[in-house]
């Protein structure tokens, strides 16, 4: 892509950029959040540490204008020729780092000022910045979408007296109803979830919408932090990644792994493949240098066709399973207690190794479950909750594929829970250690089986990383959680 400048005889600055409408158009496009999300990100790789969203309504309640105001560096000239003239070639890849705070930047393709036009038709962009003499000079940049490829650059002059550096987008020629940004809207809370380990790393930002700072641990319930086992790419490249798990205290139809680099910018989303159930509202963040290198060379959007990556994910998934699992496992805890006090619970005393932890483990889950949703298991006669009980674990004891059977025909479990129940135990279960293990059989022998088990459904798997197992992921390299809420 290149740029051409030309002057006006009004000395106002005219930027065209060589692409096609079309690519532009697509970048102009995307959700009102999303869209959101890249203005702020702007401001903070301009050293902003105070970022104000002022939201004007008509008498409908709908958006009709947008401000984005901060307090950071102000845009020069010469940086306004690159960032609104160099579709591709972004600036920021060669510069990482703020230059007053040397905070991690987050912009490197120089596409986010397209963002702006999917909340509306026109965007000025109002700055004050210090020129060479260190005096205040202050202009503007305004563009619409009708020109997509042409951005006019006012004529600089002093800034007004009070006006501190720092740069004021303005948006207007707002048609779509934008309900997300409405005062009732759920943007803080998608806020909250973009900007959370941004805001975690860098406790001295505010950012400020509607008149209100948006804080992520005031909607987080639980943040845990898991290492994921590293391991070595086909073509010789060393992959490594932490997972962090926010769980959030309101309801979200969207789970979702956002692929990071090490410092947590979000670089690129996909679905998070994973149902734990309704009763967990979560978003994970896959920290690693490798998606970085996936961003720089074009390729992180091609999940299925880049191995490494594919491995990385379901390194995540897997660790995500394995989390819920023992979230419910923690909630049926005060209820084994109670199953145990009317001597109804099937298992006697406490746990003997990591393999009869993980059979209880399933166990309690899978009667959690039960207890939830059927009223005549909770509300019943003692000896009818002692049989189903029974018949759950001897089913995992003995066929653990008739248990789905008689979650749906027996006790009639909703389909919903099902599925639930049985894509979070799937990847992580095996017969053996559901099954009783034998006074001959050592939990070496078990963990063999649990290779060769795993192994057959990926063939190029490696033991040290890649089995997932129930009872294995206890203790395997990289699969322990650290709680850092």
């Amino acid at each position: 892509m290149s740029e051409h400048a030309t002057t006006e005889p009004t000395s106002a600055r005219f930027i065209h950029v060589e692409a096609q409408a079309d690519h532009l158009e697509s970048l102009a496009r995307g959700r009102p959040v999303t869209a959101l999300a890249e203005l702020v990100w702007n401001a903070l790789d301009a050293d902003a540490d105070r970022i104000r969203i002022g939201i004007t309504d008509n008498d409908l309640g709908n958006p009709v204008v947008i401000e984005i105001t901060d307090n950071g560096s102000g845009i020069s000239l010469s940086e306004a020729e690159r960032a609104f003239g160099n579709l591709g070639g972004s600036w920021k890849r060669e510069q990482r780092v703020t230059q007053r705070a040397h905070k991690k930047m987050h912009g490197r393709d120089g596409k986010g000022r397209f963002k702006a036009f999917a909340l509306g038709h026109r965007v000025e962009w109002d700055t004050v910045f210090l020129g060479d003499d260190d005096q205040a000079q202050h202009y503007a940049i305004k563009g619409s979408s009708d020109r997509l490829q042409d951005f006019e650059i006012g004529a600089p002059s002093p800034a007004p007296n009070g006006r501190g550096r720092g740069t004021r987008v303005r948006i207007t020629g707002i048609q779509d109803s934008l309900g997300v940004l409405s005062r009732d809207g759920s943007a803080p809370r998608q806020l909250a979830e973009v900007f959370a380990l941004y805001l975690r790393n860098y406790t001295a930002t505010d950012i400020i919408y509607r008149g209100e700072r948006i804080d992520p641990k005031a909607v987080q319930k639980a943040h845990e932090t898991h290492v994921l086992p590293a391991f070595v790419t086909e073509d010789g490249v060393s992959v490594s990644g932490e997972l962090d798990i926010v769980e959030w205290t309101f309801a979200k139809k969207e789970r979702r792994i956002c692929l990071c680099d090490s410092d947590g910018f979000v670089l690129d989303e996909i679905e998070a493949g994973i149902r734990p159930g309704s009763e967990f509202n979560f978003t994970a963040y896959l920290r690693s240098d490798y998606v970085s290198k996936l961003q720089q060379e074009n390729v992180l959007s091609l999940e299925e066709l880049e191995p490494g990556l594919r491995r990385l994910v379901e390194d995540a998934r897997a660790s995500l399973r394995s989390h819920f699992r023992r979230r419910k496992a923690e909630s049926a805890s005060e209820l084994v207690k109670q199953w145990k006090e009317e001597g109804v619970y099937p298992f006697a005393g406490d746990a003997t190794g990591p393999l009869e932890a993980a059979r209880r483990e399933v166990f309690d889950i899978c009667a959690l479950s039960v207890h939830q949703y059927l009223d005549s298991f909770r509300e019943g006669p003692i000896k009818d909750r002692q049989f189903t009980l029974r018949m759950l674990k001897t089913a995992l004891d003995e066929n653990p594929e008739s248990l789905k059977r008689i979650l749906s025909e027996v006790l009639e479990l909703p389909k919903e829970r099902q599925n639930e129940l049985t894509d979070l135990l799937q990847y992580t279960t095996c017969r053996q250690s559901l099954r009783p293990a034998s006074s001959s059989r050592t939990d070496c022998s078990f963990l063999l089986a649990c290779r060769n088990c795993c192994s057959a459904q990926r063939p190029n798997a490696t033991f040290a990383s890649d089995h997932n197992c129930i009872a294995c992921s206890r203790t395997r390299p990289g699969s322990s959680g650290r709680n850092t809420s």
